[in-house]
């Protein structure tokens, strides 16, 4: 039973049930589809995206992983508050100053 997996694995397969689909979807709409993985079962999961993106798959991803967004992702459009505030290539949205006022704060201030 799928529901007695771990809720990483419970998370695998449903991404194979998705892959399975007739026909293909062009695009895949994943809200936080690494909550809850191991490395491991990210670089798994990350592989199969991989593969279909080379075959013309799209993946709109909302996720709070940030490395793994910033190695995926060709473009990253970052929200704060429910608005956007910045998008672009991971590079530009790592430098951009509004990102990293939101996320990061103040550059000199103290830290709880």
């Amino acid at each position: 039973m799928v529901g007695n997996l771990p809720y990483g694995q419970q998370r695998l397969v449903e991404f194979g049930g998705l892959m399975l689909m007739r026909p293909a979807p062009k695009l895949y709409m994943l809200d936080e589809p690494f909550s809850g993985l191991t490395q491991g079962e990210i670089a798994k999961y990350l592989d199969l995206m991989t593969r279909m993106r080379r075959s013309g798959t799209t993946f709109l991803i909302v996720e709070h992983n940030m490395r793994v967004i910033m190695n995926v992702c060709d473009t990253v459009v970052v929200l704060e508050g429910g608005r956007k505030i910045a998008a672009g290539t991971p590079d530009a949205i790592q430098a951009d100053p509004r990102v990293i006022e939101a996320y990061l704060g103040h550059a000199g201030a103290a830290r709880d």
